[in-house]
């Protein structure tokens, strides 16, 4: 295996191209000075853009004239061309051949204060927090049952729910975890928020555990999630239902 130093410049770079949910900071210079530093760029007469690193090519049409990379989703072209030929946040080239990476499975701990989005096999990376907006302090100051959640109790909060979607759109494969059932759960209304506004991302959950949340620590609850996805290995068509 050989290590590439990037120096401190490109290893900023590729932590944007690598973060989740995926970075609306990027710039066009800065891809184009990383793909030059592990390849080549090449410049097509229909606008676009070519990048070759370790003998496989992609081209980019998108306005790259403009400073950023302000679309999701070639932002996460960039990562996966990038992940295809070798290349990680760490700047680590695979040795010999092409580097297939393993699926990006997302866990999701959904209580009624907050989304947390743990990387399955990140071994034990801290995870991305994502929170309602919450003007008043309501959500820290009304008294709950067990179970209950405080999106039974308020409008739907559109905003936080696609910060939601936004990010898991990266995922290959995602586990909702949650508690409560129907209207006190706030998991079934990000489903359900999924399944009717970004159906992409909704077709990639592979299950629902409905576990006690606050009671359980976090270890436990990524205990659990990994327990879901080795049987899903051994028995595919064994998947939690999602309704």
């Amino acid at each position: 295996m050989v290590t590439v130093n990037t120096g401190n410049r490109f290893e900023h770079i590729l932590s944007r191209v690598f973060q989740h949910p995926a970075s609306h900071n990027l710039e066009w210079r800065d891809v184009i000075a990383l793909m030059n530093h592990y390849g080549s760029v090449e410049h097509l007469d229909n606008g676009g853009l070519k990048f070759t690193i370790n003998g496989t090519s992609q081209v980019f049409r998108s306005e790259w004239q403009k400073k950023d990379v302000s679309d999701t989703q070639t932002v996460l072209d960039i990562r996966r061309f990038l992940e295809g030929v070798g290349i990680g946040k760490t700047g680590v080239l695979a040795r010999e051949g092409l580097f297939v990476p393993n699926d990006l499975r997302l866990v999701v701990l959904i209580n009624r204060l907050e989304t947390q989005i743990f990387i399955a096999d990140g071994d034990g990376s801290a995870p991305e927090y994502l929170r309602p907006l919450d003007p008043l302090g309501v959500l820290h100051h009304h008294k709950y049952a067990d179970g209950a959640d405080i999106e039974a109790r308020r409008p739907e909060n559109i905003v936080y729910y696609k910060e939601i979607a936004e990010a898991l759109e990266g995922a290959d494969k995602i586990l909702l975890i949650g508690n409560g059932t129907g209207s006190s759960c706030a998991m079934d209304h990000v489903k359900d928020y999924l399944s009717v506004h970004n159906p992409v991302v909704a077709a990639r959950i592979v299950g629902l555990l409905r576990l006690d949340v606050e009671a359980l620590t976090t270890s436990q609850l990524l205990s659990e999630a990994t327990a879901f996805f080795l049987q899903a290995e051994i028995k595919p068509a064994q998947h939690v239902p999602l309704d």
